[in-house]
């Protein structure tokens, strides 16, 4: 099915869904099977749209750990995309998404000490995007200060996003992206509710963490 096809199959399943048949259609079930996809195809136009936008991006959530795996594990519902937060990040990848055919959804705060507390959620009728604005500059994105150097308290070292050199560089469908390294990956993954698919996702982190280690 072509995605133009499905768009539109998720069009008549949202108005039956909210018209009084609604309850004769399993439209959950429906909307989870068919409607709420998000193909690697969609992923790498995510990326380069924000690319060309001047708007710095890491994969994160479950597309973030395929792209660290290289391979696509499951079934992904949305794509997560953690931004480095700057001065007019908003409106630049808010309108790079709107180039691609994405329209605002919702703009979620959620003040509980999660790493992630902004969500912007994007939505293009078929697939749903969650831009995570971040300030790197912070924990977890940068490591906390350990100990002291020569009597003075140790600066704090960049631990991530990486930079296209980084190892922890992923792949998408064979091409390259941006993803958020293995260590931020599994710190990401605490602070909320636990869904099936994290644990799937947090096994598999550190299924390659343990790899990782037995390999140096």
């Amino acid at each position: 099915m072509t995605r133009r096809a499905l768009r539109a199959a998720r069009s008549v399943g949202r108005a039956v869904d909210r018209s009084r048949f609604g309850f004769l259609v399993a439209f959950p079930m429906l909307q989870r099977e068919v409607m709420r996809a998000a193909p690697a195809v969609d992923v790498l136009a995510v990326l380069d749209a924000l690319h060309r936008a001047d708007v710095r991006g890491w994969l994160a959530g479950g597309w973030g750990v395929d792209a660290l795996l290289g391979l696509q594990t499951r079934r992904h519902l949305d794509i997560d995309v953690v931004l480095a937060w700057d001065d007019g990040l908003e409106e630049r990848a808010k309108r790079a998404m709107a180039g691609i055919g994405f329209r605002p959804l919702s703009d979620e705060v959620h003040p509980d000490g999660r790493p992630m507390p902004v969500r912007w959620v994007m939505d293009d009728g078929l697939v749903v995007v969650d831009l995570l604005p971040v300030d790197i500059t912070r924990w977890p994105f940068r490591e906390l200060p350990r100990g002291r150097v020569n009597g003075r308290p140790a600066t704090a070292t960049a631990a991530a996003p990486p930079d296209p050199a980084s190892e922890d560089r992923g792949t998408i469908a064979g091409q390259p992206v941006p993803c958020l390294p293995l260590r931020l990956q599994l710190a990401i993954h605490q602070g909320y509710p636990v869904r099936p698919s994290d644990r799937h996702d947090v096994a598999l982190l550190e299924e390659l963490l343990m790899k990782r280690r037995e390999a140096r």
